[in-house]
């Protein structure tokens, strides 16, 4: 954990090695069939609060984005 002037108290989390289910069909429109399970890295980032002291978001799933290999 680091303190920083912008975010206050800030943790970078990563998991490597997993293999996400795709939720979102977007960027595979043209895919039949059942989407692909990809290997890839989940990372994420909690901080104290935002710039100008505002409340940061919740730290949960829906903050965490996923590096493909």
């Amino acid at each position: 954990m680091h303190d920083t002037p912008c975010y206050g108290k800030a943790e970078a989390r990563a998991r490597g090695r997993l293999h996400p289910e795709l939720q979102q069909r977007a960027a595979w429109i043209d895919h039949d069939g059942e989407l692909p399970i990809i290997e890839g890295t989940l990372t994420g980032l909690e901080v104290d609060h935002l710039p100008r002291d505002r409340e940061a978001p919740p730290f949960g799933p829906q903050t965490w984005g996923v590096l493909t290999h």
